[in-house]
């Protein structure tokens, strides 16, 4: 599919990339595109045979044109509506995933420069959105709106058994809050999920879900801090492609923990050491001094 290639093109260029393919099952088209529009620091419109008899794809190109952070480009040999036809508009028509394409770079630094203001280049920055699928090993993500309902319900009826299972207790915290959080029925989420922390303050996927309903609740700060923490625990217990994720979206790779010990040292303790050599390839420092042996 055209589309995904270029969106694939501009998330290795840097950019967290959003396309309407990202809606949950159960959500309203109408509305997630709205919110994600309201979000996009840039708006890139592909016209193509289809997209220009669409009025959805029409009625998005009109919103970045309004708020000036349109940047059109064309992936067939067709003229744009006409109110468009004014921007220089990238040619895509012959490329073919190819890195040096002149109008791909030229795509590319259009998009720079309309979202490139406010930052020194897209790969400095971390990106806005975290990977829920990382952590969403219940397949959460792909549940209709009744279905997550259902499991926000088993996840609090497993609560109230008083049970002594303390691991038990945070998975089904853990179950609430992501599915609270898909439902963007985010306090409801933040409580599930603070209340797992307390059980165990050393969870990844709780500090990671709560960075991804902090960030996405406008909290940007609080955020990278709850990520800074996944980050750091995903060293310690080795959890590979949630690290990785961590890294790739830009989270500090020489976090700590709030006793000061760093993703390095952690999973050089427990001698992971596939998370050792990820992080120092992505620049991680080792500590300056040692310190003691306690985990």
């Amino acid at each position: 599919m055209r589309a995904r290639d270029v969106a694939t093109a501009l998330e290795e260029a840097g950019w967290n990339v959003w396309w309407d393919r990202s809606i949950l099952p159960g959500k309203r088209f109408d509305e997630v595109i709205e919110q994600a529009l309201d979000r996009a620091g840039c708006v890139v419109v592909l016209w193509s045979k289809m997209s220009v008899k669409s009025d959805w794809v029409r009625s998005e190109a009109a919103e970045g044109l309004e708020r000036k952070v349109l940047v059109p480009a064309k992936l067939d040999d067709i003229r744009a509506p006409l109110a468009y036809r004014a921007l220089h508009t990238a040619d895509l028509t012959t490329w073919k995933l190819d890195t040096d394409h002149a109008e791909m770079a030229t795509l590319r630094a259009a998009v720079e420069m309309v979202v490139g203001s406010s930052q020194t280049s897209p790969k400095s920055a971390p990106k806005a959105e975290v990977d829920l699928d990382v952590v969403d090993r219940d397949g959460l993500a792909r549940l209709a709106r009744e279905d997550l309902l259902r499991a926000v319900r088993e996840s609090r009826e497993a609560l109230a058994d008083d049970s002594a299972d303390v691991s038990g207790d945070v998975r089904s915290y853990l179950t609430e809050g992501l599915a609270s959080l898909l439902l963007e029925e985010l306090a409801d989420a933040e409580q599930a999920l603070r209340r797992a922390l307390a059980l165990h303050p050393r969870d990844v996927e709780a500090h990671y879900l709560l960075g991804a309903l902090l960030m996405r609740d406008g909290r940007p700060d609080h955020a990278e801090s709850e990520l800074q923490l996944a980050l750091v625990f995903a060293a310690r217990r080795g959890e590979m492609s949630l690290l990785q994720a961590l890294i790739d979206r830009g989270t500090d790779v020489d976090a700590a923990d709030s006793t000061g010990r760093s993703a390095l040292e952690h999973a050089k303790l427990k001698s992971r050491r596939d998370a050792v050599a990820l992080l120092e390839s992505a620049g991680a420092r080792a500590a300056e001094s040692p310190r003691d042996g306690r985990g």
